[in-house]
């Protein structure tokens, strides 16, 4: 029979196993060889422990991530290079303002990729920010002349998709509104930010917002109705 000693021990022991597998995981599930799931580039791909990241595919199907890490969370993206079998860094590193949390990343029809950020622009850590690939400059550049939001204000949801032609929206948490939803989308012509509808959308408070465009431009936004309290359920709304 165990001693109680001996349990506290063992249920450290455990809990350390516990941990450093969590901690492991996303490379483990890179790595691992199972059931046909196989490593993809080099194993170390940020040189930091990462905060979050996101993956997706451009127009030849080429793999691209997007990922903060804990030196400042900041942001930056890297390609596969399947002749090398190595990960190579995309952009300028670190382009986001101070800390940052990566929302959406997508690449339009022509090849071009954007990335939706909640930065620390203005000492907030939610300053809605979209920004796409420059390849004359090699850099990361904001989208839109015009802020998404006030940088006085911040949001805590936020989510970026683009349309069949390549243009942005975005609906995210309206601070100055309650925390009810907004929709905006880009207007090339005026390099600005256009609201699609009325601002606050939403009846309550919402949250877990997304964003998805059919194929005639007609936007559906899926949220948390936070008018239930602490078991909301999902509402979705188009316009």
């Amino acid at each position: 029979m165990l001693g109680k000693k001996q349990k506290i021990m063992e249920s450290r022991s455990i809990m350390s196993r516990i941990c450093f597998f969590i901690t492991l995981l996303p490379v483990l599930l890179l790595t691992q060889d199972y059931h046909g799931w196989i490593q993809v580039g080099n194993a170390d791909i940020s040189e930091f422990t990462i905060n979050n990241t996101l993956v997706a595919l451009d127009i030849d199907d080429v793999p691209y991530i997007a990922f903060t890490d804990y030196t400042g969370a900041n942001a930056t993206v890297m390609k596969y290079n399947s002749t090398t079998d190595i990960w190579e860094t995309f952009g300028n590193t670190g382009f986001a303002a101070g800390n940052a949390v990566i929302s959406s990343f997508a690449f339009d029809n022509n090849g071009t990729a954007y990335i939706a950020l909640k930065e620390n622009v203005s000492g907030n850590y939610g300053d809605p920010v979209v920004r796409k690939y420059d390849i004359s400059s090699n850099t990361w550049i904001t989208v839109g002349s015009n802020e998404i939001q006030p940088s006085s204000e911040y949001t805590i949801s936020f989510s970026m998709i683009l349309d069949n032609s390549g243009i942005p929206y975005v609906a995210f948490q309206d601070y100055s509104l309650s925390w009810k939803a907004t929709v905006m989308k880009y207007n090339s012509s005026t390099d600005s930010w256009d609201t699609i509808g009325a601002e606050g959308l939403t009846l309550n408070q919402a949250g877990e917002i997304s964003i998805a465009v059919d194929n005639i431009a007609i936007p559906y936004v899926p949220f948390r109705d936070c008018e239930w309290g602490y078991s909301p359920p999902v509402s979705v709304m188009k316009y």
